[in-house]
């Protein structure tokens, strides 16, 4: 019912509004501030749309948003859905040059914030007298009944628009309409299993909304289930919460899965409650992988996806993890290393460095076309040229299709490792050193013209983090299984990688932590 539903409703707020009729006495949404019902979420909802509107704000206008809590994120956006106001949000410690770019790029009516980001209100303010400030946990009772906008939305409508920071630090600026979020929608309700009319959803959303996290918020509400925002983005805090609340579906980064595989409580807490662990935002190694199936059984669900397009793209589905219809042994490497089928309505091909198609087998640069994908940065007629020509999004990352159809991407252009004329695709080295029971994270990059590899280690391996030795071993198992030109001219030992606020290794900051 629901998937003839979908291809009636037009734009996001058709799918929401239909689940506060269907479903108001069920919890909507755990976040560290409150709990509450479809009903209740409904009512704070329209309550932010009523205040933004006394402010003067209507459809079309932008309001700049800087929430930490993710709950007060998923009631914005909403409320931005609903209204047709254009929410735009700023990084967290936005300082004085992204805030005066930011009001260059896309000026704002209003900014809407919490407590912990007064300093940057108060620089806005100062830097654009005339806009409006909000402080969340501020707003007033209405004046008038609640009601819902009366702002006519089209699918073509911008409906957020997201600043994005590149190596050097300049902010781009990318815009998604209301129709893209709907067409989403509806190709993760029919590629990832989020429905279930008896049992509803404990949705642990595993990245914050601010991300890749904010593709959990309407499949789960559609399905009358409920989302659970942590307050901090740690394993320690997942797995209380997974005991307390019996979360049925988490949705997170392969960095805090393999944390989740490697924490010592893991044994210890009850995690028999969950259905499916969904992984994405970055590729998991096969050997983490493997130890996951055998953990969770056969729960893991894999998407393929970017920030300029929404997902999914491919999705490796949880009986593609397993050799046969039982589940008993994982699907051999050779499908446990890609990203899974490209889904129905999405095109993907390996092209040349001229665009043009490569037979099967042959690495190239991934390029796709999905009604999902962005239409282009904002003000950056020549980058887009370059995204965006021919019809493709070119996404950036290199990789190859089996002979089975499945799509294996092994990395970022730019991360690349080039030496001496001969290519190297880091993934392929640190796949192999995830093999070694040491090892937790890698990151396999280059610096001027050596290839270093950067490791973090296990727990029960901390403890020989200065033995010259543990390094001696690291290098003798590559050297044994990789083949010389590809390998690293020297290894370096981490506690943990660093990781960015979504939780995704950062290479740009191993870079230059090596380069010292």
């Amino acid at each position: 019912m629901l998937q003839w539903l979908l291809r009636r409703f037009k734009v996001p707020r058709d799918a929401f509004r239909f689940a506060w009729k269907r479903y108001p006495e069920h919890i909507a949404l755990i976040s560290p501030a409150r709990t509450l019902t479809y009903a209740e979420l409904r009512d704070r909802v329209l309550r932010l749309v009523a205040t933004l509107a006394a402010l003067g704000l209507k459809k079309g206008d932008v309001c700049y948003v800087q929430l930490i809590n993710g709950g007060d994120m998923v009631e914005a956006s909403l409320a931005s859905q609903e209204s047709g106001i254009i929410l735009t949000g700023l990084p967290r410690h936005a300082g004085e040059e992204i805030l005066s770019r930011a009001i260059q790029l896309i000026p704002a009516r209003a900014m809407l914030y919490d407590a912990d980001c007064e300093a940057s209100a108060t620089m806005l303010k100062r830097l654009l007298p005339d806009v409006a400030l909000l402080r969340m946990d501020q707003i007033p009772e209405p004046s008038t009944p609640l009601a819902y906008s009366t702002a006519k939305i089209l699918p073509e409508d911008t409906a957020l628009i997201g600043f994005t920071s590149g190596t050097t630090g300049v902010p781009k600026v990318l815009a998604a309409a209301h129709g893209t979020y709907l067409t989403s929608l509806r190709l993760i309700v029919s590629n990832v299993h989020v429905l279930n009319a008896r049992i509803p959803d404990v949705s642990l959303v595993g990245i914050p909304i601010a991300g890749a996290g904010s593709g959990l918020v309407l499949p789960t509400l559609l399905s009358g289930s409920a989302l659970l925002i942590p307050e901090e983005y740690t394993v320690d805090e997942f797995l209380r919460l997974i005991e307390k609340y019996r979360v049925t579906r988490v949705f997170t980064t392969p960095s805090l899965l393999i944390d989740l595989l490697d924490h010592p409580l893991l044994d210890q807490t009850d995690l028999t409650s969950l259905r499916n662990i969904l992984y994405g935002t970055e590729l998991l190694p096969a050997a983490k992988l493997e130890e996951a199936l055998r953990r969770f059984g056969p729960i893991l669900q894999q998407g393929y996806g970017s920030a300029e397009v929404l997902p999914p793209v491919s999705m490796l589905q949880p009986h593609e993890h397993w050799i046969g219809s039982h589940p008993g042994h994982p699907a051999p490497r050779s499908v446990l290393t890609s990203v899974g089928r490209v889904v129905p309505q999405v095109q993907v091909i390996i092209a040349d460095e001229e665009d043009h198609a490569l037979p099967q087998g042959a690495i190239g640069n991934v390029l796709i076309k999905s009604p999902t994908q962005f239409k282009g940065y904002l003000h950056q007629p020549e980058l887009n040229a370059q995204v965006l020509r021919g019809g493709w999004l070119h996404i950036g990352d290199m990789g190859y299709f089996d002979q089975d159809g499945l799509l294996h991407v092994l990395g970022r252009k730019p991360d690349l490792i080039i030496r001496h004329g001969h290519i190297t695709y880091p993934r392929t080295v640190e796949e192999v050193l995830h093999d070694h029971p040491a090892v937790k994270e890698t990151a396999y990059v280059q610096v001027g013209d050596h290839a270093l590899m950067a490791v973090s280690l296990r727990h029960a391996w901390r403890d020989r983090m200065g033995d010259v030795s543990l390094v001696q071993e690291l290098g003798d198992f590559l050297s044994s299984r990789v083949a010389a030109e590809d390998q690293p001219d020297g290894i370096a030992l981490f506690i943990e990688l660093p990781r960015s606020p979504l939780a995704k290794v950062l290479r740009r900051e191993v870079r230059q932590t090596l380069s010292h």
